[in-house]
């Protein structure tokens, strides 16, 4: 008997910041505030800002206790608002930036660069039994709002994990010449239907990553190949209002495995 499941990169949750507050104006990346060494360099920071709205920024440096800096400027004023904030190490999902006075943002990756693929909130499963393995029937690239592909399929790569969460090998049956898949288009099921067979050298079961890498350029493209070393967005027709916000950027999969395989 067998099943089918949506397997995808966890979403970044925030954690409660406690007695974490701060101050931003618009136009400065500077901040201050009360307790901010409790973050790190490169922590993203969540709070409302005066006028209702939910702003994502990313710590620049590490902060003194009342007063620091973030990677960009502020978008507007906040006065003493709280905060919860991601922790760099708890990163678990590619994000961008938002900024439509440029044409297009870069995809950011998390700080393995391969990052792990579950089942989606309530209960993340990810771990299958080393004796099954899986047939990967669709991809997908899961982008927020109006936001779509900048310049072309984006490169992705599929890897093993051990059953503690550490790297093991690339997934070398996918793609072209086995070791990518290009995905064309942005929110939609892409048909890969391809058998991932079970990993050689692990212990009781095995979890599968999947890791953005960058633009396919075009056959015969005149452009330099270093234009496309990054993935990147389009921020054509994106709202003023998500200009500076950090967003999500989602790989998920679906795969076909025995009803059994997949375990917390």
């Amino acid at each position: 008997m067998s099943i089918e499941s949506i397997i995808e990169h966890r979403a970044m949750i925030p954690s409660t910041g406690g007695s974490i507050t701060v101050d931003t104006t618009a136009g400065s990346s500077a901040i201050t505030g009360a307790n901010l060494d409790t973050l790190d360099d490169g922590d993203i920071i969540v709070f409302t800002d005066n006028a209702g709205t939910i702003r994502t920024e990313q710590i620049a440096g590490t902060p003194l206790a009342a007063s620091g800096n973030i990677e960009n400027n502020a978008q507007s004023d906040a006065t003493a608002a709280t905060v919860s904030y991601i922790a760099v190490a708890n990163q678990t999902s590619y994000f961008f930036r938002g900024d439509n006075s440029n044409l297009k943002s870069s995809i950011i990756s998390v700080p393995t660069d391969n990052t792990l693929l579950a089942t989606p909130e309530p209960t993340p499963r990810s771990k299958i039994n080393v004796n099954e393995g899986v047939l990967l029937k669709s991809i997908y690239l899961r982008c927020p709002y109006q936001y779509t592909m900048a310049d072309g399929p984006i490169r992705i790569v599929f890897g093993y994990y051990d059953s503690a969460g550490s790297y093991h090998s690339p997934v070398t049956v996918l793609g072209e010449g086995g070791t990518a898949l290009f995905i064309p288009v942005e929110n939609v099921e892409i048909p890969v239907n391809t058998y991932i067979p079970i990993p050689s050298g692990l212990g009781t079961d095995w979890q599968l990553s999947a890791s953005i890498q960058r633009t396919k350029p075009d056959a015969g493209d005149t452009q330099e190949l270093k234009t496309f070393n990054f993935a990147t967005l389009s921020n054509v027709n994106a709202p003023d209002a998500l200009n500076g916000q950090i967003m999500p950027v989602i790989v998920g999969a679906r795969i076909q495995h025995a009803a059994t395989a997949l375990t917390s």
